[in-house]
């Protein structure tokens, strides 16, 4: 099989198998190694590939807008903490002042007095 038909087989065989690099494998008859040599040396592969995975997320971005609307209430709050952050629904406290991070080490300052100058 030429180069560039296994390239062209792997991008389309990714896109069916949703993003499995095994799968995608499998499908076109070579190796993990061999896919990730195309991705790692070839640009336009490496740009379809890239897509194919952008592709996926709205896929799935989509499926969870519809579990929301739907009242999937993991869903519903998955996305407030992951989405609503700035309005309190993340799991983590930003603790900041101005933009830049409290110092919350207290200082502590220490002085030697010679008891001879006394």
């Amino acid at each position: 099989m030429k180069n560039k038909d296994t390239k062209n087989k792997l991008i389309d065989a990714f896109a069916e198998c949703m993003g499995i690099i095994k799968c995608a494998c499998d499908r076109v008859g070579t190796t993990r190694q061999n896919f990730n040599t195309h991705y790692r040396k070839d640009e336009d592969f490496k740009k379809a590939i890239d897509d194919i995975l952008e592709e996926q997320i709205d896929f799935v971005e989509t499926k969870m807008v519809e579990g929301i609307r739907n009242g999937n209430d993991k869903l519903i709050l998955f996305y407030l903490r992951t989405r609503g952050k700035h309005r309190g629904w993340g799991e983590t406290t930003d603790i900041t002042s101005n933009g830049e991070t409290i110092n919350t080490t207290p200082m502590i300052n220490i002085s030697v007095v010679n008891p001879k100058d006394k």
